[in-house]
């Protein structure tokens, strides 16, 4: 899409790119209606829309989502800062008529680097580091940079690499990570956090941050020292939220995998180091419904090979009986 504004850009003007852009959508929205119809053969099954019942009582009655509501709106907030910081700064040096190339060249990096984290360095590390480390790592990027601009008298250069760095990893190794925090919640309970946190709390976030600019805009204090020290401050808010959301994120998982049912039933290759550590462990319990759901998982993932033979010590039938369908295997000598 940054590609193609880069080479629109060189024929037409920026405003023609809001005609180019509704057109895209207009194709697909037709697209979506004609190959979205239902087979009428099948019957149509409606799920239950998410309530939002409960809102902050919701929040404050629960740890764990009150400190991935802080996550999420630190985060929504030093962002928003630095985009607002980034933009400002770059319509104050460039000539209007050259914003439109930069920003959509820029974009353009900033999506193929995104891409690049996504598929080369997003899984690895979340499989080798958890979800509490990769959660860190853009705020730590957004701190670093933040002090460099700071450091540097607002160099341009080192706000690029910042915002490049926001680009590069936010709709990538941070989005999956975010994702992965609501996956050990119970289903009916995620149902009604995750629409209330990345919607009503998030939107609200961006609303209230974009009115504190604006005040600052106003009174002349939207400059890069103040809105620098705002991204430091809020950034190391995100990182202590990142950090101390570790224990109760495994706690939970533990807890989804005694209870045996669907907020269980998860991908091994969702699961981060630490995770995936406590579906070994897991298979230890004297809880019948904690070892079963260890080794469905195991048994999805086509990695029965990690249930160790002394799984036939178990004491419960159940146990013994799901390990003999699924483990056998004509290369394991320790069977």
């Amino acid at each position: 899409g940054s590609g193609i504004a880069v080479v629109l850009l060189s024929l037409l003007p920026v405003g023609s790119l809001l005609l180019v852009a509704a057109g895209l959508a207009l194709g697909t929205a037709l697209l979506v209606a004609q190959s979205a119809e239902p087979d009428a053969t099948l019957p149509v099954e409606r799920a239950p829309k998410p309530a939002l019942s409960g809102g902050l009582g919701l929040l404050s009655s629960d740890r764990y989502l009150l400190r991935v509501a802080v996550l999420v709106v630190t985060s929504t907030l030093a962002v928003l800062t630095l985009d607002y910081l980034f933009k400002s700064t770059a319509a104050a040096r460039f000539p209007k008529s050259e914003l439109g190339p930069f920003f959509a060249r820029y974009y353009g990096a900033a999506n193929t680097a995104a891409l690049a984290v996504q598929l080369l360095v997003a899984g690895r590390m979340l499989r080798r580091f958890g979800v509490a480390t990769a959660l860190a790592v853009l705020p730590i990027c957004l701190v670093a940079g933040s002090a460099g601009l700071l450091l540097m008298g607002g160099s341009f250069a080192v706000l690029l690499l910042t915002k490049g760095a926001d680009g590069a990893l936010r709709h990538s190794l941070h989005r999956v990570s975010s994702e992965l925090l609501y996956l050990p919640l119970e289903p009916a309970l995620r149902d009604r956090a995750k629409p209330l946190v990345d919607s009503v709390l998030a939107r609200s976030a961006q609303a209230v941050g974009a009115g504190v600019l604006l005040v600052l805009a106003s009174f002349g204090l939207g400059t890069v020292v103040v809105l620098s020290g705002v991204v430091i401050a809020l950034a190391l808010v995100w990182v202590v939220a990142a950090a101390s959301i570790r224990r109760p994120y495994l706690a939970l998982f533990r807890q989804s995998l005694g209870r045996g049912d669907e907020s269980a039933r998860v991908s091994l290759e969702d699961l981060d180091l630490a995770a995936a550590e406590t579906v070994i462990e897991a298979l230890s319990s004297p809880e019948s419904a904690r070892a079963l759901a260890a080794m469905n998982l195991l048994a999805d993932a086509k990695r029965s090979r990690l249930i160790p033979a002394l799984i036939l010590f178990h004491d419960r039938e159940e146990v013994l009986l799901r390990a003999l369908e699924v483990v056998p295997d004509a290369h394991r000598a320790d069977w």
